[in-house]
């Protein structure tokens, strides 16, 4: 028999583990594009975000179905950040009264996108999109073969920017000879 309260204390505990960011050095300087600012505070609760990908795309009645192409044209969507908790950012696909004039969440192809807040009048990078931060609702509709990503009511996560500021300073600041190369 499945232990639902036990799923529940694994799933906690790896998702408070569970590190997804990267940082690249190109091999030479981009010119024709200005890096957005990224976050360094903590009040990112109630802000709503902008999140930009290419995956699949659906309503917020059918999700984003399976056989989806993963690699569409940009979009963005927008939601209002309801967590902002260690490593994570999360937010709510709100549907009805509660829902925002573009609210939307993220699908198959849109993990790494930019979620973007507007601060101090300037877009700013706040998290990157990770994907479904998944409920026992949602184990409950993958065991039965009901699921479907990006509905009603499901919660999401991004990676919070925030929480790896210091870390991100720190190797922005490094003449490019000590970094470790990715082999």
């Amino acid at each position: 028999m499945f232990d639902e309260a036990a799923w529940m204390k694994k799933y906690s505990v790896a998702m408070s583990d569970l590190r997804d960011i990267a940082l690249l050095e190109l091999k030479a300087p981009v010119s024709d594009v200005k890096p957005l600012p990224y976050y360094t505070g903590s009040a990112e609760i109630g802000a709503v975000a902008e999140i930009i990908g290419k995956g699949a795309t659906g309503t917020d009645l059918t999700g984003a179905p399976d056989n989806a192409p993963h690699r569409g044209e940009l979009r963005e969507a927008e939601n209002r950040i309801t967590d902002a908790n260690g490593p994570w950012l999360r937010y709510v696909f709100d549907c009805g009264t509660n829902a925002l004039p573009l609210e939307g969440v993220i699908a198959g192809g849109d993990s790494g996108g930019p979620v973007l807040i507007k601060f101090e009048g300037k877009w700013t990078l706040v998290g990157v999109t990770h994907g479904l931060d998944g409920s026992l609702a949602d184990v409950r509709a993958v065991r039965a073969g009901t699921f479907k990503q990006g509905v009603c009511g499901q919660t999401f996560a991004s990676t919070r920017i925030s929480f790896f500021a210091e870390w991100i300073a720190h190797y922005l600041d490094m003449p490019a000879i000590s970094k470790t190369p990715i082999r």
